[in-house]
């Protein structure tokens, strides 16, 4: 099952939601159910032992380390950010107000699961 991820784009004054990138799709186990594939789509979109959003390897500080947040399910639609000096900035991790869309089903990413906004 594809969980296409959009991620919120939020005003740093207002915190109100401006728009929306889709950022990635994830490709969860075909037996999944909605709920299930979203949790596996979250879990692939955070960034805790690396970056999400690179390849299977990393470079810091001039070494080339393994990237073990990496994961050949996930697609990175959303282009990365490069600094003026070359260095290549990831995506963030999946927040709430971030949306899912499952099966043309758009889900918010709430507190605690994902909370469903409308049928498109």
């Amino acid at each position: 099952m594809e969980v296409m991820v959009l991620y919120a784009d939020r005003n740093e004054i207002t915190g109100d939601v401006e728009w929306f990138d889709h950022v990635a799709t994830v490709t969860a186990p075909e037996h999944y159910d909605e709920n299930r594939s979203m949790e596996y789509a979250f879990r692939r979109l955070q960034n805790i032992e690396g970056s999400w959003s690179q390849g299977e390897t990393i470079e810091f500080d001039g070494d080339v380390i393994p990237n073990f947040d990496y994961d050949v399910n996930v697609t990175v639609v959303k282009p990365l950010r490069t600094w003026s000096d070359g260095r290549v900035m990831g995506h963030r991790s999946c927040s709430m107000y971030d949306r899912m869309i499952v099966d043309g089903i758009i889900y918010e990413v709430d507190a605690f699961g994902f909370r469903k906004r409308s049928e498109e």
